[in-house]
């Protein structure tokens, strides 16, 4: 679609890294203009209409094993498989409204974990999801700043269990020139504890497997191995500065659920790229990092990444 109205993304991973996941997607979205809400106002809209389709086999477990870690692991090595439909709408004003964005969705699937005796052989799953995201702007001459505000709520079933997970988080930058420092936190909670999956979990790198209503369980954190930290909750706080190296500087610290906080500082850069509609290529989100680990069970460890994902 040379228009840009229709994009689609057919993604495989493999290798033999099991714990960072393996397996197939398709996924694609449909953009067009909202009716204007009057003759002759400015367009009211994008509105978006997404489809995702997935097979995925996780074993965090593996990239875990000998860690001295709180809590039990058992049931996080899992495959699934499943379908995610949304509808979005946003806009982005040209003065201090800045992006606003709302979409709902619906998620239904399988769930197979690895053979225990604390659960099933496989578990259907289905789910509704409702999310926003605000990001107003402003500048007074040299300086310029901005507020982030996000927020999530999903409610879904796992066999005869149902649960109601909530995410948000808030942060703010404020810049002049080259210099840019920015602020954020994000908190979650879900009210069972009886699915392991559908725990927070907090490590792993961004990817282009699953969609939106699994990973709304995931703090992804390059710098540790998924599911490093699991929880009913989850804390997330970031400081950056950006413009006096090559890279930006950030300090972050981590934890889920009652367990300790996990501190790291370190240079990581975060790109986006299209999509670029005559070339058909769908919008590329890349990640270049590393950072030193300052709390157990990875004190003094240094972590590289890169992280490359697709989305339509």
């Amino acid at each position: 679609d040379l228009l840009g109205r229709l994009d689609w993304v057919v993604t495989a991973a493999g290798g033999g890294d099991r714990a960072a996941g393996e397996g197939a997607a398709v996924a694609a979205a449909w953009r067009t203009a909202a009716d204007d809400a009057l003759p002759g106002s400015p367009p009211a809209g994008l509105v978006d209409w997404r489809l995702h389709l997935f097979l995925a086999e996780e074993e965090p477990s593996l990239a875990l094993a000998g860690l001295d870690l709180p809590g039990v692991r058992d049931g996080f090595d899992v495959e699934r498989r499943g379908v995610e439909v949304s509808a979005g709408w946003q806009r982005r004003a040209s003065t201090a409204g800045g992006l606003l964005r709302f979409a709902v969705g619906a998620y239904a699937g399988r769930a197979e974990p690895a053979p225990s005796p604390r659960f099933a052989a496989s578990y259907d799953e289905q789910s509704l999801f409702a999310e926003g995201l605000w990001q107003p702007r402003a500048s007074i001459g040299e300086w310029r700043g901005g507020v982030d505000l996000t927020g999530r709520l999903d409610h879904g079933s796992t066999g005869d269990l149902d649960w109601q997970r909530l995410r948000g988080g808030g942060g703010a930058f404020l810049g002049r020139g080259d210099i840019t420092l920015d602020l954020s936190w994000h908190h979650g909670e879900i009210d069972q504890g009886d699915v392991p999956w559908q725990l927070f979990q907090v490590g792993g790198t961004p990817g282009s497997l699953l969609p939106s209503t699994v990973e709304a369980a995931r703090v992804l954190v390059p710098a540790l191995p998924a599911a490093t930290f699991v929880g009913k909750r989850f804390d997330a706080q970031r400081v950056g500065l950006t413009g006096l190296l090559p890279l930006p500087l950030f300090y972050a610290r981590y934890r889920a659920g009652d367990g300790e906080w996990l501190d790291m500082a370190g240079l990581e850069w975060r790109g986006r790229l299209g999509p670029v509609p005559l070339l058909r290529l769908p919008e590329l989100e890349l990640t270049l990092g590393v950072a030193q680990l300052l709390d157990p069970p990875f004190e003094d460890d240094t972590e590289w990444w890169a992280a490359l994902a697709w989305r339509p």
